[in-house]
C-alpha cells in the first residue's frame, strides 16, 4: 500500500501546495519528512512563493538584481503577509480579488492621516507650469501648511498624459518610525546574520485634485491614474498596476493599489539597533499614533445657524459684538493671503458671517496639521538619531502615471493636470 513516505517529493509538494499558509506551517510539524521537504529549496516555488503570490495577486517586486531569496526567508515573508493582509483586507469569506474590486476606489471629504506615508521625496515630473508649482508641493508634509499645488503645462488635447516620480522611504526607516510612534511595543528579535531583507508592503494611494476657486472653481484632475514601481527614476517598469478612474472632484480619492510586495537586499541597520530605538521611545509621552486630524472638510457654502431666537439685553449684545469684532480681527491676522482669497470666492466676494466661519475652520485645520507635523517631525528626528548611518531615503522608486485631462484653463483654453496632494501608504519590516 502506497503511503505518503513512498511518494516522490514532487507529488507530495503538489498536494501540499493547495494548503494555505497557516496549514503549511502546521504541516511541517507532522513528521520529519514533511518538515524537511517544506524547508528545502524545492518547496519555494510550489508552496511558499505561490502562497505569497496568491496573497498579493501576483504583485511581487524584487528590486535588487539577482537577489536569491531562500526558503526560510520566503517562510518569513508568507507569515508577514498573512498577518498583515489578513488584518487590512477582506474577511475570511471574501477573497482579496473581490474585496479590491468592491472597494478599489472611494472619495472622502475628510482630511487624511499621513502617519503611514511611504513617500520620501518627489524626484521628477513630466512638466511644471510654474516654478512655485513644483511636484514637491504634492508631498504629504506640505498639505494644509500653505495653499500649494503642482500644475502641469498646458496641452492642446485632453488625451495628453503626465507623470510624477517619487522616491520611497527605506524599509529600515519606516519600521523604526513605526516603533518610535508606539509605546511599550514588543522589541524585534536580534539578528546580525547579514542576510536580512527589506520588505515593503504598498497598500493604498490617495490623490487630491486641485480646485482653482478663482477660475469658476475648475478642478484639474487626471482622467485615470496608475502606479509603476522600479529601482530608479528612469526604470519604473518592474511592476505596473491597473488603471483607476479619477473623478473630477477636489476631495481626496482613495485607491486600493495593493497589496504590492517589494523585496530588496537589506543594508546597514541590524535589528539590535532597532531595539535601542524601542527602548528610547518608551519615554516619549506624546501619542502621535492616536492623533487624529479634523475629520470635517468644509462644504462649499457655509450653513449658518439662525440666531434670531437669542434674546439678550442691549448691554450683553454690545459686549458680544465687541467680542466678535475682536475675534474677526484675530482671524484676519492669523490667516494667509490665499486662505482669505479662497474664503472670499466661496462667499461671492462678500465679507459676512459665512466668510469668517470658513476662515476660522480653514485656519484651525492648518494649525492642527502644523501641530501634527511638528509632533511627527520629533519622532522622525528620534528615529534618525538611532538609525546611525541608515538614511530615510530608500532604493525603491514609484511613478504616478496620469492619463488624460478633464479641464481647460480659461486664460489659454489649454488642458491642465493639477494635484494638491498625493500619498502612498503601507508598512515595512526587516526579515
Amino acid at each position: 500500500m502506497l503511503t505518503f513516505t513512498d511518494m516522490p517529493h514532487e507529488i507530495l509538494l503538489t498536494i501540499l501546495s493547495f494548503l494555505p499558509v497557516t496549514n503549511l506551517f502546521q504541516s511541517e510539524r507532522v513528521c520529519s519528512l514533511w518538515h524537511d521537504i517544506l524547508n528545502s529549496n524545492i518547496s519555494i516555488e510550489s508552496c511558499w512563493k505561490m502562497n505569497a503570490k496568491a496573497i498579493t495577486n501576483q504583485a511581487i517586486v524584487i528590486t535588487t538584481p539577482q537577489l536569491d531569496v531562500n526558503v526560510h526567508q520566503w517562510k518569513k515573508i508568507c507569515k508577514f503577509l498573512h498577518d498583515r493582509v489578513g488584518q487590512i483586507y477582506a474577511p475570511a469569506n471574501l477573497s482579496i480579488d473581490e474585496k479590491q474590486e468592491s472597494e478599489e476606489s472611494s472619495t472622502d471629504e475628510s482630511s487624511p492621516n499621513f502617519d503611514r506615508s511611504l513617500l520620501f521625496s518627489a524626484i521628477e515630473g513630466s512638466s511644471v507650469d510654474q516654478e512655485s508649482q513644483s511636484i514637491k508641493e504634492t508631498l504629504p508634509a506640505n498639505y494644509r501648511l500653505h495653499r500649494t499645488f503642482w500644475s502641469s503645462t498646458g496641452s492642446d488635447t485632453e488625451d495628453a498624459d503626465e507623470w510624477i516620480v517619487y522616491q520611497l522611504k527605506s524599509a529600515s526607516f519606516v519600521q523604526c518610525l513605526e516603533l518610535a510612534e508606539k509605546q511599550n511595543q514588543k522589541k524585534p528579535e536580534r539578528s546580525n546574520t547579514g542576510d536580512e531583507l527589506d520588505i515593503m508592503l504598498i497598500e493604498s494611494m490617495k490623490v487630491k485634485p486641485f480646485m482653482a476657486v478663482w477660475q469658476q472653481r475648475n478642478v484639474y484632475a487626471p482622467k485615470k491614474v496608475s502606479v509603476s514601481i522600479g529601482r530608479s527614476k528612469d526604470d519604473c517598469q518592474l511592476f505596473v498596476t491597473k488603471e483607476f478612474n479619477v473623478k473630477n472632484n477636489p476631495a481626496f480619492q482613495h485607491f486600493n493599489i495593493g497589496p504590492i510586495l517589494v523585496i530588496s537586499k537589506h543594508e546597514g541597520l541590524f535589528k539590535d539597533q532597532m531595539n535601542e530605538v524601542s527602548t528610547v521611545t518608551n519615554d516619549d509621552t506624546s501619542d502621535d499614533a492616536n492623533h487624529t486630524m479634523d475629520d470635517e472638510e468644509e462644504a462649499e457654502g457655509v450653513a449658518l445657524e439662525d440666531q434670531d431666537d437669542i434674546a439678550v439685553d442691549e448691554e450683553m449684545d454690545q459686549t458680544e459684538q465687541e467680542g466678535q469684532t475682536n475675534e474677526y480681527e484675530q482671524l484676519l491676522q492669523r490667516c494667509t493671503h490665499e486662505e482669505a482669497l479662497e474664503a472670499l470666492y466661496l462667499t461671492n466676494h462678500v465679507i459676512n458671517l459665512a466668510f469668517f466661519e470658513h476662515l476660522r475652520r480653514t485656519i484651525l485645520r492648518r494649525e492642527e496639521t502644523q501641530k501634527h507635523m511638528d509632533e511627527r517631525r520629533k519622532k522622525v528626528e528620534l528615529a534618525t538619531q538611532m538609525l546611525g548611518s541608515v538614511t530615510e531615503a530608500g532604493d525603491v522608486f514609484l511613478r504616478l502615471n496620469l492619463q488624460g485631462k478633464y479641464q481647460t484653463q480659461p486664460e489659454d483654453d489649454k488642458y491642465y493636470t493639477c494635484l494638491e496632494a498625493v500619498d502612498v501608504s503601507g508598512t515595512a519590516t526587516i526579515l
